[in-house]
């Protein structure tokens, strides 16, 4: 996302004029060749209502008394099946039975014992696509009473035609579909088939479809629902992906929520509230899946914009101003430039699919325009966010594989997650898409986000505004909606150049992790300082012993962790050996290894044990640690090396490990409850001797607790094994076998904590 110069006037309004200029071309071939242009005007409302009453009663369903509930639809995919069925022949037949609209009657009606709403949907010539029975209650929805699904298709039989045989085309517990032939066809030579799909007691659903039963139930094989799980990989990926985004950048306290707060609000709302009244099952459907799909869009686009934010110097968004009310120019400038790049790729996007009619071995896959207008799958702001969070997400990753890789990855990859435009076959599709991508990456980059966000709404609103508004006798509430949400943008984008860019200036609208990303810059330096501290903490070299090899080994999982080991000498020759770990990380760590480090070299001398210096190093952890209820684990063991007499004693670490020759290792079992906390205490000495060719092993929780990509973690008993033949090697070679084990183990993942181990060998 590259900074330009603002602008003039009279570029925003020659650049506004090229939008409207696309978007009228594209309206004009869409016009002359998608359905949906060519649907022309409807019959009046009354004669779909009278064709609805007369099919009821000719089945015998009572309907309640009051007007039938009449809407316009854009059809499904009707145009799809009927040229897959009839190929060449599908315009003619699409011709004689209305294409591009359809018009929904329903009206609540009593079925013999049932209760419930039949719904039927008409051609625009007045035809019956399909009828559907749903139950009038919860209660009735989950109640076996139900018409008989012969009498729902009949309502879509024509004079002298009646059903035949029925062929079962799948059967389960929750619901039958069989395709049956039409007896009786008023058309010869064009013969047309019943879908009929009965979930046993609940929705009864029946359509009228071109072609033969045989072709029907090939198509439905080849396009059913069974054979649409790869085109729902994509969308998956993006749903985990989107996931797991958030939860790393809210884990790492990377994340703001306001924008996307505010955008899958607007979602949740039209969504759930528009196309009010709903029948019993859309409620149940809109209550289940809108709000799961708006919390989706929340966590997708939060995790975008946020990465974004974090991974890209060069990303810039006016959207967190115009939030906090300071709409000023330059949001109003890149309201207007998404007004105009958003007519733009309207017009572009009718204009290829009206392209798709008239080029040999292709056909449009879906709607220009999609009613109702806040239908969930085709919900234009949910479209919007999607496709701009892809291309921000794709950005980020294409950078971080090196900076030439981020635009042909976002360009590539996007059209594959998501689809800008409905074409078949796919790679037509494909390539379509990658041209509508490549034009919003393109304003993405060079105008911003809010740009970007504006052009990608109106792509698909435009298209349904005019339509809502050429139907407006019918869609009254749907037209001004969709006419004054296309209009907003560019209301908006002139208020905003004429109140100036004063308004704006508004430090508090960056996010807040931004600002602590730019404290942790600062931090860096002083953070390298104190992980060299407390590395300086730590022995500068190893004892040398007539007689024993001693070796140690700490590694840190963060700039300053906790762990700490140290070797001392008192006045009688004896070698203390201190593993401890102090709780947390950061400063108080390096303060508290100070602390113990100072403490032992004090107290350490030839007339202590170890449990006494355990006792009073633990009072002097309880007086350098008031307020932040720190403690440490400390296993303290002191040796006489003529004897290997050890006396030995811990307070919360980990039980050292004793291998001996010819035996199994074993802990040396000291209990005790760590420095610090708690009342006082006090401790044991152990006392073991350590023969020759023994080794002692003294670790930190590090160790045992580091688990691999799966999660299990390593464990005491892969360390037991190792010592098992630790007496034929020498102090090294156990601490490499030691570690190159426990690394075999993560398999590349991270260590959580802190691991330290130090080996004494008797020689």
């Amino acid at each position: 996302m590259t900074s330009h110069s603002p602008p003039t006037r009279t570029a925003v309004v020659l650049r506004l004029l090229a939008g409207a200029a696309v978007l009228a071309a594209g309206f004009a071939a869409g016009g002359a060749l998608l359905p949906t242009g060519r649907a022309g005007s409807l019959p009046d409302k009354q004669a779909f209502v009278d064709g609805f009453r007369a099919a009821a009663r000719r089945q015998g369903a009572a309907l309640s008394p009051g007007t039938p509930r009449v809407r316009l639809l854009t059809p499904g995919d009707k145009s799809r099946v009927a040229r897959r069925l009839l190929g060449e022949r599908a315009d003619e037949w699409l011709a004689r039975h209305g294409r591009g609209l359809q018009v929904e009657v329903s009206q609540n009606a009593q079925w013999g014992p049932a209760q419930g709403r039949l719904e039927m949907d008409f051609s625009a010539t007045r035809e019956p696509w399909e009828v559907n029975w749903e139950p009038a209650s919860v209660t009735a929805f989950f109640s076996s009473r139900a018409p008989q699904p012969e009498g729902i298709c009949g309502m879509l039989l024509r004079r002298g035609e009646t059903i035949g045989a029925r062929r079962q085309i799948s059967s389960s517990q929750q619901a039958a579909e069989a395709l049956t032939p039409i007896v009786g066809t008023a058309e010869p030579g064009q013969p047309e088939y019943l879908y009929l799909r009965d979930p046993a007691g609940a929705t009864i659903l029946c359509s009228r479809g071109p072609g033969t039963v045989t072709a029907a139930a090939l198509d439905l094989e080849a396009h059913g629902w069974t054979s649409g799980w790869p085109k729902a990989i994509a969308p998956v990926v993006l749903v985990v992906f989107a996931l797991v985004l958030f939860l790393i950048l809210a884990f790492r306290g990377r994340v703001d929520l306001w924008n996307a707060l505010l955008l899958a609000g607007l979602f949740f709302v039209t969504a759930i509230f528009g196309d009010w009244p709903k029948t019993v099952p859309n409620l149940f459907v809109h209550t289940v899946t809108v709000p799961p799909t708006a919390m989706w869009l929340l966590l997708l686009w939060a995790g975008a914009e946020s990465w974004a934010r974090a991974r890209l110097p060069d990303f810039t968004t006016t959207l967190d101003t115009l939030r906090r009310g300071r709409l000023g120019a330059r949001a109003g400038r890149e309201l207007l430039a998404g007004w105009a790049a958003g007519a733009a790729l309207a017009g572009l996007r009718v204009g290829l699919l009206a392209l798709a009619v008239v080029v040999p071995g292709v056909e449009p896959g879906g709607n220009a325009a999609a009613l109702p207008l806040f239908g969930l799958g085709g919900h234009p702001l949910r479209r919007a966010m999607i496709w701009v969070a892809a291309l921000l997400i794709a950005l980020v990753v294409g950078r971080g594989l090196g900076r030439r890789w981020a635009v042909p990855l976002a360009l590539l990859v996007v059209p594959l997650v998501l689809t800008p435009i409905g074409m078949l076959p796919w790679l037509a599709q494909y390539g379509a898409g990658v041209l509508l991508t490549g034009l919003l990456l393109w304003l993405l980059r060079r105008s911003g986000l809010l740009t970007a966000l504006v052009a990608a709404l109106l792509a698909g609103l435009l298209p349904t505004a005019a339509l809502a508004l050429r139907y407006a006798d019918w869609v009254p509430v749907t037209a001004g909606i969709a006419a004054v949400a296309a209009l907003l943008p560019l209301v908006a984008g002139f208020v905003g150049l004429a109140r100036g860019e004063a308004i704006e200036q508004d430090p508090g609208a960056v996010p807040e992790f931004m600002r602590r990303e730019e404290r942790q810059r600062r931090l860096t330096y002083e953070m390298d300082l104190l992980a060299r501290m407390q590395t300086g903490l730590l022995p500068q070299g190893l004892p040398r012993l007539a007689g024993y090899e001693v070796t140690a080994r700490s590694i840190l999982a963060t700039e300053a962790g906790g762990d700490l080991y140290d070797f001392l000498r008192d006045d009688r020759g004896r070698l203390w050996i201190a593993a401890g770990d102090v709780s947390g990380h950061g400063y108080s760590c390096a303060i508290g290894q100070a602390s113990v480090k100072a403490a032992l070299l004090s107290l350490v001398d030839g007339h202590a044990t170890p449990a006494r210096i355990l006792e009073r190093v633990d009072r002097v952890v309880r007086g350098t640690s008031v307020g932040t209820r720190q403690f440490v684990t400390l296993c303290l063991a002191c040796l006489e090396l003529d004897s290997g007499r050890l006396l030995i004693s811990n307070a919360g670490h980990p039980f050292p490990l004793l291998a001996l020759p010819q035996q199994q290792p074993r802990e040396l079992d000291v209990p005790g409850l760590p420095l610090g906390q708690g009342p006082a205490r006090r401790y044991r000495d152990l006392e073991v001797t350590i023969p020759k060719g023994s080794v002692l092993l003294l670790y930190s929780d590090g160790l045992y607790e580091s688990t691999d990509l799966a999660g299990n973690p390593y464990g005491f008993e892969r360390p037991s094994r190792i010592l098992a033949g630790a007496t034929a090697w020498n102090a090294a070679e156990v601490m490499e076998r030691l570690l190159f084990d426990w690394r075999r183990h993560l398999g590349g993942a991270a260590a959580a904590d802190d691991t330290t181990l130090v080996v004494l060998k008797r020689q």
